[in-house]
Order: structure tokens, then sequence, then C-alpha cells
């Protein structure tokens, strides 16, 4: 609360400016074409840690300094986390956060997704670290070693940029990474070393003026450095202050210039921090005000003996961050951070088997889906062998087992296969007709129940196997019995079991044949001789 206040005493109006389609299109052209929205688990455990190694990894393959752009944006009613690359760097950058964060997602979206509606209009501010040459409240910082508990600082940031439901802007944080140049690193260390002479380390508000001047890139400013530093220029180092020793992996009890050695230590961004808010032309004050929350948020950050976060003027020059306070200001959520409309996975993505039947390996495999994980899209099927295993599709209505079935058969007819289908409501045997190739067409042999102008003729005591009879006898008395459910009764069962089981062994017989064989004598003298069973010539 300290920090904040200070942070808000300093600016208590930050100028807010709309930008100019001038601005907007040399954005354009900073930041690359490749923007990816990445979703992380809500049970992730794995911290800032691992984004320091993935910026570390990024830093070393850019030699080039191509921009880097890591978001956080208010989209689609949620609060996502965006990473904006040029194509060179793409296969690095993803493949490095995939490493880091193997359950995470990533989606590819439109350059221009994040961009404001065009009759919005678009507020921002930057904030500028001073003196960059020291480091902000890094990652270890946040960790309580005794309870081992870890505050992550995204809670505040990510709260922010929610919106409420009647609330029509939309925020964004915009933090732009190029790898600094080695005469950066030279350039802080001479000025670190410099400022551990006894003059400035007994006038500690002009080493703070010099810290920040000697860092400057403007000519002016860096001869006012020139002058400051040469009255400390014939001074020794004073003994106390070791500049290659370090005060832990938790920076506990380092001083100011441990800090800044630290810093320069380790591998080093021109960053740029960027905050925009986007709505109606009427949100002049909404959009004021979200701004200074936002900017109130990094003052978490801030450790007002070494660096701070200020609001600065659009367009300000880049500072110095290291890997270590990069990953601090961005990472991937984890389990800690309890945000209000924070976009989470919600199904984990598991990587395809690699004995996976594909098209490429068996060219007569039926295809029926394509397996999905990350960016890869690769088609699967199942091989014929096991399919004759017997395949079970079960799902509720709606989830696709009759596009299921439909592929499996249109890949089975493509092939030259033979197949058989039973469908008891029409509409799959339809779509089926529908996608026989013409080659295939004298191959189709169409059964349907429906048609009143070619009726199916189907003769159910047609049973050639004596000991299948009673089978088809119990079958078709129990058809019967569902059919007549309400006025069945034993007596009934009983005489059409024995009626059945007698047509069964007569030639030319049908259920036609069982009303006459109870009401014609004659009809039953011709059919009671060619009965074997004792039993049912009796009754």
């Amino acid at each position: 609360m300290k920090q904040y206040a200070s942070l808000a005493k300093r600016s208590p109006k930050p100028k807010a400016r709309h930008e100019s389609p001038v601005i907007r299109a040399a954005r354009r052209v900073i930041v690359a074409n490749v923007l990816v929205a990445i979703t992380a688990p809500a049970a992730n455990d794995r911290g800032p840690q691992y984004m320091d190694q993935a910026l570390a990894a990024i830093h070393e393959a850019n030699p080039d300094r191509l921009p880097v752009a890591l978001e956080y944006a208010s989209y689609e009613g949620t609060v996502k986390l965006f990473c904006r690359f040029p194509r060179e760097l793409r296969a690095m950058v993803e493949g490095q956060l995939f490493a880091q964060y193997p359950d995470c997602k990533m989606e590819r979206n439109s350059d221009i997704a994040l961009n404001a509606p065009a009759e919005h209009k678009s507020w921002s501010i930057e904030l500028q670290l001073r003196p960059d040459l020291f480091p902000i409240r890094r990652y270890p910082q946040f960790e309580d070693a005794l309870n081992r508990v870890t505050a992550d600082p995204l809670t505040a940031i990510l709260t922010t940029l929610a919106a409420e439901r009647r609330e029509r802007c939309r925020s964004r944080i915009t933090i732009v990474l190029r790898p600094a140049r080695q005469k950066v690193h030279a350039r802080g260390k001479k000025v670190l070393r410099r400022l551990a002479r006894p003059f400035f380390r007994s006038h500690p508000r002009v080493a703070r003026v010099y810290a920040i001047a000697s860092m400057c890139r403007s000519l002016p400013v860096r001869v006012l450095a020139w002058l400051l530093g040469s009255r400390a220029r014939d001074q020794n180092l004073q003994r106390e202050h070791t500049l290659d020793v370090s005060a832990g992996r938790l920076h506990e009890r380092e001083d100011d210039l441990q800090a800044g050695a630290d810093k320069l230590g380790k591998l080093l961004f021109d960053a740029r921090i960027r905050l925009t808010v986007s709505g109606p032309k009427d949100a002049r004050a909404h959009a004021r005000k979200k701004l200074r929350e936002m900017a109130g948020a990094f003052g978490q950050f801030s450790l007002p003996r070494l660096a701070s976060f200020r609001v600065c003027r659009f367009g300000g020059r880049p500072f110095l961050l290291s890997t270590e306070e990069a990953a601090t200001l961005w990472h991937l959520p984890t389990l800690a951070v309890r945000a209000p409309t924070m976009a989470i996975v919600e199904s984990r993505e598991l990587e395809a088997p690699v004995t996976l039947p594909t098209p490429m390996e068996h060219p007569g495999l039926a295809v029926f889906g394509v397996a999905a994980f990350r960016f890869r899209r690769e088609r699967f099927g199942i091989l014929p062998d096991d399919r004759r295993r017997h395949v079970v599709v079960l799902g509720k209505t709606g989830m696709g087992k009759s596009t299921l079935l439909l592929n499996l058969l249109a890949s089975d007819i493509a092939a030259g296969r033979g197949v058989g289908l039973v469908d008891p409501h029409g509409d799959l045997a339809e779509t089926v007709l529908q996608s026989v190739p013409k080659w295939r067409t004298n191959d189709v042999v169409l059964f349907d129940a429906g048609d009143a102008t070619y009726p199916l003729s189907f003769n159910v005591l047609a049973c050639p196997r004596p000991e299948q009879r009673p089978l088809v006898a119990s079958g078709i008395v129990g058809a019967f019995k569902k059919a007549y459910s309400d006025s069945w009764g034993p007596r009934l069962e009983h005489i059409l079991r024995n009626a059945v089981l007698a047509l069964l062994e007569a030639p030319h017989a049908s259920l036609v044949s069982v009303l006459r064989l109870l009401v014609e004598p004659h009809y039953r003298k011709t059919i009671v001789p060619k009965v074997s069973d004792p039993a049912v010539r009796a009754f």
C-alpha cells in the first residue's frame, strides 16, 4: 500500500492521450504479426522461474534484436495472456513456452485481434523504470521461505484488467522486449563501479542522479553524467563494497550495488511498458481512472531504495530489464492467483501415441478423426483388424455417433470394401447412399421396409436348421408379447408357441399360416403329420 501511494503521489494525473493513426501504423511496423493467446491450467505449479529460463533462451536465439511483446488483455469477456513475436522467432518462442509450461494451451489469433474497434478511442500511458541500473522487486523476494508460501504478484495486475459486465472499455498491458546491446552491459558495469567510490557513497542523492543520467541516451544528459562522474574519477573503490558477491537466491540483505551487479550479471532487455484502455468517446474519465489503477498495480514491484516505476510521457526511451525482472512482470498464472474472469485451461491436451494409425502409414485406413495437440493436426483412423474385434459407439444425442459411422462407411466404400448397414431410423442410410461414388452404384443393395411401392418380403418362419427352431419360436412369441402386452396372457402364449413350432417344420409356411392352422381343420390335418415333436403334435 505504501508503494502504491508513493507511485500515485508522484503521478496523480497520468497524461493519457489518444493514439493517432500514425502511432498505430508505427506499432504495426515495430510489433511482429504473429499473435498467440496462452492459457494455463488452474493447478499450474510452474512459477516465474520457468519463464526466466524461457526468456533467456529467447534472448540468445535473437541476434537481430527483434521485438517480442508480452501482453495482458481483457479479451472476449476474460483476461488472457498474449505473446506477439516475429515469424522468424515463431518456432523458438512457441517451443520454449511449451518446454517450460507443457500443460499450457496456445491459440494463434489474428494480429489485429487486440486492436480497438474503429468507433472506439484508445488512451495510453507508459511506465518508466528509474533508475534502470538497479532492479525492481523480483519473484524470489515474493517468497516466504519460512512458511514455503509464494505470493504471485499477477493477482493485482489481472484484477485491474478484469472488466465488469456493464463496462464498455477494454484494458491492455504490453511489455515489449528487445535484447540489449552488449555495450549497455559494459557501460552499466562501469557506472556501477564508479558508484562504489567514496564520493557517491557519501552523497546518495547525487549518486541516484548520476545512475539515471549515465544510462540515458541523450547527449546533453550524458555530458551532465560525465561531469558528475569526474568528481569521483580519481577515488579508489571502498573495500566494503564487493560487486562480485551475490546476496543469495532470495536477494536477502543485498545492498544497492550488489543488486545492480546481480542485474547486470544476467541477460538484459530494452523494455517498454505501455498501458492502454480503449472504449467509447464518452469514456474518457473512466479510461483515466482505469489507467491509474493499472499503473498502481506496478507499485508492488517498486523498491524505493533501488528502482521504481513512474508514469512518463508517451514514446519515452526504453529501460533495462533482466530476464528475472521480465519473468516477474509476465509469466503464466500459478495456482496462487485468484483473479476474476481469468481464462484457464478447462481440458488438458494429450499427445497422440506414436503407434496411432495414420493414412500415410496405412493407405487402406478408415479415417474418422483428427488428433489435435498444440499446433499439430494429424488425421487418424482404425485398422480393419481392430474393427473385426467389434466397435461400440456410445454417446448422447447430437454427439456425432452417426457422423463417426458415416466416416467409417465412406472410407470402406471408397476403398472398395464391402459394408452392411442396418438403420432403424433411415436417416443414416440416406446419407450413406448420397456418398456412394458412381463407380460403386451397381454394388448397392437396398432393403427399405418403408417402401410401399416395392415392399420387402421377409419370412420369419423360414428356418432350415432344426436345432434353431426353438430359438426362432421364442423370438417370434417375444415380439408378439411386446406388441400386444395389454391383452397378453399365459393361454395365448401357449397356443401361439405351439402353433409356431408346428409351422416351423412345415414347408412354405408363413405368419399367415398361423390363423389357418387354428381355424381350418383341413389345413391342420396336412400340417400335423409333418410335426416331429410329440408334444406339439399332441397339442
